[in-house]
Parts: structure tokens; C-alpha cells; sequence
């Protein structure tokens, strides 16, 4: 008889989440965060997130930095796309910065403050996750998007600067 196998999806994920709330054009938002603070946001190609009430996968502003000296990824995304929210439970933020890797909470603070200072952006806050219904879901979405882009830097990287053996 064989034996059956049962797969479990873990869902661990290390990431901290701040909320923006802003009148201001997410265009604005990105330039004042890239101006005021360290971070260095790109426009990226859109955030697909699965919705199962419409059966289709929702394209959402993204915009994406690395730290190659703190070891960690920060990801912007609105929260607006075809009249629909990326978190229906916080319909109140205009956009999610993501953080994942090794920031301190002190480092994480200073980031917050740093934005909530920015004029034209009424509220920056640390987002408790426990709220948050749908956040296991956009956080998977959201790490198969990050590997998708990093595996096509890598490639365009290679177009750029081929390798000595395929010269």
C-alpha cells in the first residue's frame, strides 16, 4: 500500500511592514523617500497579487531597493490598483514599504521617522501583522516576484558583462 504524502506550505516569513499614509501621487512619495532618507526606490515591473474573490491575478505599483551593506530588501507597494486594496483591512494607507533582512528595531525606527518627517505624508507607522488577513498570501506573491526579478538582473547582468568563458 503507499503511503500517502502531505505537503505543508510554511509561511515563516521575516519581514516588517510600514504603512504611508499620503494626498501625495506615489511618484511624489518615491522621490521624497529617495531624497530624505538612504533609501534608493526603483520603479520595478508591477506586484501580481492573486485575488480569489475575482479570480485573477491584480498588477500593483512596485518599486524596489537593496542594501548590499545592511542585507536587506525594501519593497514599495501601493495600495490602489482597479479599485481594489492590497490589504482590504487597512484601506486607510496609500502605500506598504516591506522590509526584510537584518535591520535593528532602532534602524527600523529611525526609517519610520525619517518618512513620517517627509511634508506631504501625514502618517508613517510599523504595521502590527497580526491584522493583517490577507498578508501571508501578498507576502508569497510578493517573494516570487522578488525571485523573478533578481533571477532577471542576473541574467541582464550577464548580457551586459559576459562571462570571460563565453566571450
Amino acid at each position: 500500500m503507499a503511503k500517502k504524502k502531505n505537503l505543508k506550505l510554511t509561511t515563516d516569513f521575516d519581514v516588517s511592514i510600514i504603512g504611508i499614509v499620503s494626498a501625495l501621487p506615489l511618484y511624489k512619495i518615491i522621490h521624497y523617500i529617495n531624497e530624505k532618507t538612504f533609501l534608493r526606490f526603483i520603479c520595478e515591473e508591477e506586484l501580481g497579487v492573486y485575488y480569489p474573490q475575482t479570480d485573477d491575478i491584480i498588477p500593483f505599483p512596485f518599486y524596489y531597493y537593496t542594501s548590499e551593506e545592511l542585507y536587506t530588501d525594501f519593497s514599495f507597494v501601493a495600495n490602489n490598483s482597479q479599485s481594489l486594496k492590497l490589504f482590504a483591512s487597512h484601506k486607510i494607507f496609500s502605500a506598504f514599504i516591506f522590509v526584510q533582512g537584518g535591520l535593528t528595531d532602532k534602524q527600523l525606527k529611525n526609517i519610520v521617522s525619517s518618512i513620517h518627517a517627509i511634508e506631504g505624508i501625514q502618517i508613517a507607522s510599523l504595521i502590527k501583522q497580526s491584522d493583517i488577513k490577507e498578508l501571508n498570501a501578498v507576502l508569497e506573491d510578493l517573494e516570487m516576484h522578488l525571485l523573478s526579478l533578481k533571477k532577471q538582473r542576473k541574467e541582464d547582468a550577464h548580457k551586459i558583462m559576459p562571462l570571460p568563458e563565453n566571450q
